[in-house]
């Protein structure tokens, strides 16, 4: 690869505690005074990595990008609400109400190998979850970088339409 593995690893553990280590510098070998310093005036968010070659296609995009967000928390995973917006309001405030960030950025690893591995309801329900994510982080302090080895266009066997949603989102 071209490292956007490590790319979205390193924007995690910056954006998780961005003045860890007091001297940013000395703590992160190769980094200039200039970049420690713009790296510790981030503020730090909590950081949800979701390496989905780790889970299985067969279940929905929305469940394993819930469960890891979750775990970031330490705590059980609320029951999904019908509502989308409803359920990921919830988690945003329980992110608040840990104290320790003040937003989510969400890390997809390998999203386009998880698309290409979907199909027909199953991967219309994925990019309708990415779609509303696209749509709710707007008016949240939220987050998503998402590593594609491709574009969604060459991987995800639906119509012009429906992509442009998405692109439009985002």
């Amino acid at each position: 690869g071209s490292g956007k593995s490590h790319f979205l690893a390193a924007v995690g553990e910056l954006l998780a505690g961005p003045g860890r280590g007091g001297n940013a510098a000395a703590a992160r070998p190769g980094w200039t005074p200039a970049l420690a310093r713009l790296a510790r005036q981030a503020r730090p968010c909590t950081a949800v990595a979701v390496p989905l070659v780790e889970y299985r296609a067969q279940v929905p995009l929305e469940d394993v990008v819930r469960e890891r967000a979750w775990r970031c928390l330490a705590q059980p995973a609320a029951p999904p609400d019908a509502n989308r917006a409803d359920s990921w309001n919830d988690l945003l405030a329980a992110a608040a109400a840990s104290g320790s960030a003040n937003g989510l950025v969400i890390l997809l690893d390998e999203l386009s190998e998880w698309l290409r591995a979907k199909h027909g309801p199953a991967l219309t329900e994925d990019l309708r979850f990415l779609q509303f994510l696209g749509e709710w982080t707007r008016d949240h302090p939220v987050v998503v970088l998402a590593a594609l080895q491709e574009s969604i266009e060459e991987v995800a066997n639906v119509s012009q339409r429906e992509l442009t949603r998405i692109r439009d989102r985002f």
